[in-house]
């Protein structure tokens, strides 16, 4: 046999013997394509709040011998970041599912990547899942300290955010009738904290909704926001003030700084007592300003060679604090302006009328309250503690004795009346400014004074003659024209017709604190251990105006309170019940508003 006729069934022979090598030494054939497949992912929550957490569950669909125990690498990648990281790696169960458990900290996308895999039947191509996306709520934790919190007081209100936004903006807010309204906008520290402090009043005691929010401001994390409600209490001296003032008809406002501390029953309209000279004092302060001084002349319609051929005239303009004083440099005025001779003296009687009596006062007040209110006045339109009816004939009679002891004659008896128009001025006196007469009648609650400068009062606004009626009408006016109603029938306070809430007077008290005459209105009330104070309220730093009649009581002015060192306004009136006792409770109310209120 031909050399290579054999060669070649050797060869043909070595093919079969070649192919069943693998067989016999146990070693298994690997198909030449590696098996494709499927990967899903699915996240259990699209959002969730830092610190919560999400499942990232899926499956892997390919042929069996390719799903169960192989390798899953977890990706994730964060916004900005240029690639994926491996986060975990699992195994798929034997029905080629797996499941990973996280607790996020920033906005990320994920998806799942299983390796190329050979296993004993077949060589497993690598497969990867779509990603899907999980959004990261900043969480927003408020903070309420105290809750709930004394009106009067404080409370802190503290953001915190995580994960840390340190440099950030957290906006801190209240809700209102309009919806949620700014409070503060803050900058998160290096704790990713921020605090406001917000003080709290009596208008707004109840439930006040807060919010914190931590509005978007990076790619890592969506905003978060946290609501809480603040209790706003009575504060312990507000229940203490309640119970001085329950089961009695007492009305109590109290005012500083622009807000109310406390209220009770202050829109209760009362009797306002003497009160009536605090509401006269603003009207009149406002009208001419606290250095106006009131004129007061000697005139004559006719001189002649130091002769005065007719009448001589007192003309009085409202200065209640006319006396001997004021009558002899009258006297003297005449004296130095070459006056020897005087026909007569008279007072005139026509810049005020003579009325002396008011809506809701008592039949005895006109002789025993009050002097005839007129515009020239003779020591307080007294005789030996007697009203007289003639003040204006007792001035007349005064001049004519002062003039007479300086040489000057005085021809025929003094008298009164009207006087004809155009006189020529002969001699004048200013009263002291208006501050200094209405601190005389404030401090001892001159009912007199308050008469003839409510006159005064009317007459500016309203013209001649003055008269009680007018001057009431400008208090009325003037408290109008701040927004408050008031009854008045007088200037003193005599009335028991007149009419003023606690929340009226301390709204007009702020008035007079604006003003430029408010400090000189509050030089003309007394203080404690003073005047109308006298024995009362010993060391406490205020400046009041009293009012007192049968079962009515007032006390309104301004405080210093110790808690704040701030200037309140206040007033306290009441009525029903005997005025000692009212003075008691008010005195108790004003200690307990100085130590403690806020």
């Amino acid at each position: 046999m031909p050399a290579r006729i054999r060669r070649f069934r050797l060869l043909a022979l070595a093919g079969p013997l070649l192919a069943l090598v693998p067989l016999l030494s146990g070693v298994p054939a690997v198909a030449a394509d590696p098996v494709s497949g499927t990967a899903s992912l699915a996240v259990s929550k699209a959002q969730v709040t830092y610190g919560g957490h999400i499942g990232l569950t899926g499956s892997v669909a390919s042929d069996p011998s390719c799903q169960g125990g192989r390798e899953v690498d977890l990706q994730g990648r964060e916004p900005g970041d240029p690639s994926w990281s491996v986060l975990a790696v699992h195994t798929t169960a034997s029905d080629g599912t797996f499941g990973f458990y996280r607790q996020p900290e920033h906005t990320s996308s994920y998806r799942v990547r299983l390796p190329a895999h050979i296993t004993g039947q077949a060589s497993c191509a690598t497969v990867a899942s779509a990603s899907v996306r999980s959004a990261v709520r900043a969480r927003v934790r408020l903070t309420l300290s105290p809750n709930p919190v004394d009106a009067g007081a404080c409370a802190t209100i503290k953001a915190q955010v995580a994960p840390s936004e340190a440099g950030t903006n957290v906006t801190l807010e209240r809700k209102g009738p309009s919806g949620w309204q700014t409070m503060a906008t803050e900058t998160l520290d290096s704790s990713s904290r921020a605090s406001i402090t917000r003080c709290y009043h009596w208008a707004q005691i109840g439930q006040e909704a807060l919010r914190a929010l931590w509005p978007r401001q990076d790619l890592l994390n969506t905003a978060g926001a946290e609501t809480a409600t603040l209790g706003v209490v009575r504060a312990k001296w507000m229940h203490t003030i309640d119970r001085l003032a329950g089961g009695r008809n007492i009305a109590v406002a109290v005012a500083g700084g622009g807000r109310y501390l406390y209220e009770r029953a202050d829109g209760v309209p009362h009797a306002p007592a003497s009160n009536e000279k605090l509401l006269q004092s603003m009207a009149l302060l406002n009208a001419v300003g606290s250095q106006y001084r009131i004129r007061t002349r000697v005139a004559s319609a006719s001189v002649s060679g130091g002769v005065v051929r007719r009448n001589l005239w007192i003309l009085g303009r409202g200065d209640p604090s006319v006396g001997r004083k004021a009558i002899a440099a009258l006297a003297s005025g005449v004296a130095a302006a070459g006056i020897h001779r005087v026909r007569r003296v008279m007072g005139s009687t026509n810049f005020f009328s003579h009325d002396w009596w008011a809506h809701g006062w008592k039949s005895f007040f006109p002789s025993d309250e009050v002097g005839l209110p007129t515009a020239l006045t003779y020591r307080d339109n007294l005789v030996r503690g007697v009203n007289v009816r003639d003040p204006e004939r007792r001035a007349a009679i005064a001049l004519t004795k002062a003039l007479r002891r300086r040489g000057v004659a005085v021809s025929r008896k003094p008298g009164e009346g009207t006087p004809a128009p155009h006189l020529h001025a002969i001699a004048r006196i200013k009263s002291v400014p208006l501050e200094n007469l209405l601190a005389a009648q404030n401090f001892q609650s001159v009912n007199f004074y308050a008469e003839v400068l409510g006159k005064l009062l009317g007459e500016i606004r309203s013209g001649r003659p003055g008269t009680i009626a007018k001057g009431a009408a400008a208090i009325r006016a003037f408290a109008a024209a701040h927004g408050v109603s008031v009854a008045a029938h007088d200037s003193s306070g005599l009335s028991y017709a007149n009419r003023v809430t606690a929340a009226g007077m301390v709204r007009l008290l702020g008035v007079a604190e604006r003003a430029p005459w408010g400090t000189a209105l509050t030089s003309t009330l007394p203080w404690p251990g003073h005047g109308t104070l006298e024995g009362r309220l010993f060391g406490v730093p205020m400046r009041a105006k009293t009012g007192t009649l049968v079962n009515v009581s007032a006390l309104s002015g301004w405080l210093k309170l110790t808690r704040t060192g701030q200037w309140a306004r206040f007033s306290i009136l009441s009525s029903g019940f005997a005025a000692w006792k009212a003075k008691d409770i008010e005195d108790a109310i004003v200690r307990t508003l100085w130590r403690y209120g806020r």
